[in-house]
């Protein structure tokens, strides 16, 4: 019976290094093999063919859509940071990079077998997650701005949460899979582990991502003391991957370290990643950390934000306001007193507080979008108001800072210029054949253009010659030279008459797309061969062949050769444009 036990043992944990080998992205039998090492090759290719036939059951019975929805997913993960807040500095507020969000969310995938998934701390991925495979999904983060930006399916769930609270009790031992990504300290990596077990059903995995090991004194032996904490509680360590994430450079840490010499912002912060398997009496004790509540101001919640607690204040202050050395100069609190901080915002700026009800005031103003002057005769009433108003933009860039947050226009205001730049004739953007999410940037017109301009089949009108003016001019003109002027006479009639010119510039760059070498003699010439084969072919012209060209041939210029829709996905007004350009003739 004993030597059952220990076959069955070593077959069980056999499967989970094949779990875990698939999970990281080992996709061959032959790379499963060499990651594990040392098992018995009948033993792993047997169970490996288990693993892969149930992932392959858990998978979508259309292929070509699951693939669809993986491209979906990833456009609108590399669009999420254009709409998520402002990070808080004080909650160690980063985002992972695409390829982290993209690799993790395929590992809990990979993991979970179909069972429910929770993202606690880890919003990116989870909402990555959910519009990729649309399973049971539920994200739980402590920062409500945050989760007003995630637009879900309807298989996912969200909840506003933060760790130091009991855990609802109907999420309890519900999930299969939980990726945390704690803050970087010890106390707060082993109340997320807490959490994450919690929230586990018997035999789930934690993927708990945690501080490289060069990150801060002490912490090599303090991740040491974790995993024998783990080891005594009863969690098998199936794998600590170095390097395993990468995080983008949140603005508050660029503009702590932009004094270094050379520093540039660029990506170079990683972390490892710990993979756990819970066992029936995996328990962990969580550490009693004490909850901060805090007020939040934003006039634009993604461009800059203020945090404060009105507990926290010192009346023996100078000043109605005053900074806290270190805090705009680290993102470690091993570099400034944590408690001295009141009030801080996202630009990296801190400061104690004398009176938390002035500041209070003066940021629920400002948060109207209230300026300098008008604060100061709201507030008219209080001593020495002139004097006080001033002390917010010079510590914390109130007006300052927040005014170059919002210099980019955003896509309202664009609509409403290009409103008031048009007359009553003017097109208006309806539809496209696929939806996709805007880039906050551009117009819809605009996007047309820009689209039309990237396109392999403008530049290939670069080698197509429209005529050969022997008389008059030494030098043949090519199609490419004729549309860019056919664009700026269109853009200026388009202006002087009050119509969308983006519109027009699209209509322009894209009305000699479908044309044939040689010209109209080469379009006339495939027109007779066409309707010489069959005349119910309908013939050739350059125009619908160019119709054909930006919704079918063209790949989609965002990822070429993609497994996106076809063509260039253009406004039914700017096809219109390229078809009805002989409209009359």
């Amino acid at each position: 019976m004993a030597e059952e036990d220990e076959e069955t043992l070593h077959r069980n944990e056999v499967q989970f290094a094949i779990e875990c080998a698939v999970s990281s992205g080992c996709s061959t039998f032959e790379e499963v093999l060499s990651a594990i090492g040392g098992a018995d090759p009948h033993l792993v290719r047997e169970l490996y063919d288990e693993i892969r036939s149930n992932l392959i059951d858990l998978q979508l019975s259309d292929e070509e859509n699951f693939k669809h929805k993986k491209y979906i997913a990833r456009r609108l993960s590399a669009n999420l940071p254009l709409t998520l807040p402002a990070p808080n500095p004080m909650l160690s507020q980063w985002w992972f990079t695409l390829e982290t969000v993209s690799s993790l969310s395929e590992r809990v995938w990979n993991l979970s077998k179909g069972s429910s998934t929770a993202f606690l701390g880890t919003p990116t991925v989870g909402y990555h997650y959910a519009n990729c495979y649309e399973y049971k999904t539920t994200i739980l983060d402590a920062d409500s701005h945050l989760l007003e930006t995630l637009k879900l399916p309807d298989s996912a769930s969200k909840y506003c949460y933060d760790v130091r609270d009991d855990l609802p009790s109907d999420l309890q031992g519900k999930f299969g899979v939980v990726l945390v990504d704690p803050p970087w300290y010890i106390s707060f990596v082993e109340l997320f582990i807490g959490r994450a077990n919690s929230l586990l059903n018997k035999s789930g995995f934690i993927l708990c991502v945690l501080p490289s090991r060069l990150t801060r004194p002490g912490l090599i032996k303090e991740r040491t003391e974790l995993i024998k904490e783990l080891v005594a509680s009863n969690f098998e360590i199936l794998a600590i991957e170095l390097n395993a994430v990468q995080y983008r450079v949140p603005d508050f840490e660029i503009l702590a370290y932009n004094m270094i010499p050379d520093f540039k912002g660029r990506w170079w912060r990683h972390g490892d990643l710990l993979i756990l398997k819970r066992n029936k009496n995996s328990k962990i004790e969580l550490p009693n950390l004490e909850k901060d509540e805090f007020l939040v101001f934003a006039r634009n919640p993604q461009k800059l934000r203020f945090f404060m607690f009105e507990d926290k204040f010192d009346q023996n202050l100078s000043d109605i306001i005053e900074p806290v050395k270190g805090f705009s100069t680290s993102v470690s609190t091993r570099q400034f007193s944590r408690d001295e901080v009141a009030l801080w915002g996202s630009n990296k700026k801190g400061v104690k507080i004398k009176d938390p009800d002035i500041c209070k005031k003066v940021l629920e103003l400002w948060a109207q979008g209230k300026s300098e002057i008008e604060i100061i005769e709201i507030l008219d009433k209080i001593n020495d108001i002139e004097s006080i108003i001033p002390m917010f933009d010079e510590n914390l860039g109130l007006w300052k800072d927040s005014e170059s947050a919002i210099r980019r226009r955003t896509t309202s205001q664009l609509e409403e210029l290009r409103l008031n730049a048009i007359s009553d004739i003017a097109s208006k953007p309806t539809n496209r054949l696929y939806d996709f999410k805007q880039d906050g940037f551009r117009l819809d017109f605009q996007r047309d253009r820009d689209r039309i301009l990237w396109s392999h089949s403008l530049k290939q009108l670069a080698s197509k010659t429209q005529l050969f003016p022997v008389k008059s001019d030494d030098q043949y003109r090519r199609r490419l030279t004729h549309t860019i002027e056919v664009m700026q006479i269109a853009s200026t009639i388009a202006v002087a008459f009050g119509l969308d010119r983006f519109l027009t510039e699209a209509g322009a760059l894209g009305h000699d797309l479908g044309h044939a070498p040689f010209g109209h003699a080469g379009e006339e010439a495939l027109n007779e061969i066409l309707n010489e084969i069959n005349i119910n072919l309908g013939g050739f012209n350059h125009y619908e062949h160019g119709i054909d060209v930006v919704r079918w041939i063209e790949d989609v210029y965002q990822s070429p050769g993609s497994d996106g829709f076809p063509g260039l996905n253009l406004t039914f007004e700017t096809i219109e444009c390229i078809f009805n350009q002989y409209k009359g003739n």
